[in-house]
């Protein structure tokens, strides 16, 4: 099998009895498809492997523009906060020294998240999430965010709302709560202070949707798309990965992320998942 200059590979064919020349041509004609083919298959992997390359320096270039802000602005406050209780020990006063190193920790906290969403985007660019799914309720990854996002803020602003009728959804466990924390820290930010944050449990026919309603100012119809886009700049300059996180970890289990307008004013994000085809337990009767 030959394209080009290029020998693809060898056909060996045993007849029963002399072939005859109509034998030959159909033959030759074969195995002249079979080297068409394989020449295609080659040509469509060299694009794909063009491509591979050309997403990866895209994600290279991408990084290093995050990293030149988002990274550098708390390693300068951190770097400061230090120098400053270094050299100006004497001279502060306990109030001083107690704001400086709280800034230090929640700057060191802020860099961790942000290397940590830097790693996850390159995994998820790669392909190479990794997922544990097991059978676990709406409910359970909703109260753990919501345990962590209490940790996080000490405040009550969420409410939860799920049916105990729902049913178990197969989802990597640390993965979703990575993914509904990214959404709710996001939303948290412009939920107004008389307001709670709404995490809502639904079955649409053949998904599970998991609900962040906000009651904030609505996301323009061009942002909608945008703003789960990796490195979409915020108006505040700061780069996003939250959001883009999200999307993918969804997605990558066979879900989908969307926003829109919650009734009376504000985002309303929704994580949609795949029902299960097959009949399972219900949740009290789970393991």
């Amino acid at each position: 099998m030959q394209a080009g200059q290029v020998i693809l590979g060898t056909v060996y064919v045993r007849f029963e009895r002399p072939p005859t020349e109509s034998n030959m041509r159909l033959l030759r004609a074969s195995v002249g498809q079979a080297a068409t083919a394989l020449q295609r298959i080659r040509l469509a992997e060299r694009v794909q492997k063009s491509q591979a390359v050309e997403e990866a320096d895209k994600l290279k270039t991408a990084l290093l523009h995050a990293v030149s802000h988002d990274l550098r602005t708390p390693l300068t406050i951190i770097k400061t906060s230090v120098s400053n209780l270094s050299t100006l020990a004497d001279y502060l006063t306990e109030s001083q020294r107690q704001e400086m190193l709280t800034a230090i920790e929640q700057q060191t906290d802020h860099l961790n998240e942000l290397v940590g969403d830097l790693l996850d985007m390159s995994r998820l660019q790669a392909g190479q999430m990794v997922i544990q799914a097991d059978w676990y309720a709406l409910a359970d990854v909703a109260g753990d965010v919501a345990a962590r996002m209490w940790e996080r803020i000490k405040q009550e602003r969420l409410q939860l709302d799920f049916d105990d009728a729902l049913p178990l959804v197969h989802y990597d466990l640390g993965l979703m709560r990575q993914a509904l924390f990214n959404v709710v820290d996001n939303v948290v930010r412009y939920e107004p202070a008389d307001k709670l944050v709404i995490l809502q449990g639904e079955v649409h026919e053949a998904e599970i949707w998991l609900k962040v309603i906000n009651h904030g100012p609505n996301i323009p119809t061009a942002e909608k798309e945008r703003i789960m886009e990796p490195f979409y700049h915020h108006a505040d300059g700061h780069v996003g990965l939250g959001l883009a996180i999200s999307k993918g970890v969804v997605e990558v289990h066979g879900g989908r992320l969307w926003v829109e307008n919650t009734p009376g004013g504000g985002a309303t994000f929704i994580l949609a998942l795949p029902l299960p085809k097959e009949k399972l337990p219900d949740v009290d009767s789970r393991g």
